[in-house]
């Protein structure tokens, strides 16, 4: 509960802050991923920069309870300044015993894609596939969970999970994601790799790894509340107080 309270402390001052960080580009094991300077974004190496923190008066020991775990990056970004409309990207990383994705024909992946539905077939299912960016290939799966459009992106590269996870408080907000999506890159070689076959794995548990990535999903419901606290303050007074 009080990691509960941390985050959203976290969050309320983010949202007060009149200034974003400049357009960046992350590097997490073997992803880098570019957003532009709408985009406040933590990741487990700028949250050790002090003066990087102090933009938004928060403390290391406030924000690294956020990005444990499998979690590596957390950014927001506020809709057309309002506060009541948000999108929120986690990226998600666990070991993985396939080596890369883009050494597989779809069909193999269309199988992996049906793996990864089975734990979520109680969720409302809006639509899944594959989507291919120049550098490389992804499953993707959009539903819904308690009040927020969820959109994950799940790629296998150097026998890592990648779940690059959107969590929208209105909409998916394809376009945004879209440009995150197509901006982040792989850096991996296939030449010499060899194609590993599914059925070496039948004994990995598929359902675990998405059952991992829906716990962080409760982190971003937190961000759905944010709007509303900021309201009620700003509603007693016209000085933000916290």
């Amino acid at each position: 509960m009080k990691k509960i309270y941390i985050y959203v402390a976290m969050l309320l001052i983010l949202l007060i802050s009149p200034t974003y960080v400049f357009a960046s580009t992350e590097h997490i094991n073997d992803l880098n991923i570019t957003f532009d300077d709408r985009w406040i974004v933590f990741t487990r190496e700028n949250i050790e920069d002090e003066d990087y923190l102090k933009k938004y008066n928060i403390s290391y020991e406030s924000v690294k309870d956020v990005l444990n775990s499998n979690i590596y990056l957390d950014a927001f970004l506020l809709i057309d300044d309002d506060i009541t409309n948000s999108i929120e990207v986690f990226v998600v990383i666990e070991d993985f015993p396939l080596l890369n994705i883009n050494l597989l024909k779809d069909e193999d992946i269309k199988k992996i894609e049906n793996k990864f539905l089975y734990p979520l077939k109680d969720y409302k299912v809006d639509k899944h596939g594959i989507y291919e960016s120049e550098n490389t290939k992804y499953i993707y799966i959009e539903y819904k969970d308690r009040g927020l459009f969820i959109k994950d992106y799940y790629t296998i590269i150097n026998n890592k999970f990648y779940d690059l996870k959107f969590q929208s408080s209105k909409a998916y907000n394809d376009e945004i994601i879209k440009k995150v999506i197509d901006a982040a890159k792989f850096d991996y070689d296939i030449s010499n790799e060899q194609i590993i076959a599914l059925d070496d794995e039948k004994e990995f548990n598929w359902g675990r790894v998405i059952k991992d990535t829906l716990i962080y999903g409760t982190i971003g419901t937190l961000a759905s509340l944010v709007g509303f606290l900021i309201k009620k303050k700003f509603d007693k007074s016209n000085d933000f107080k916290f």
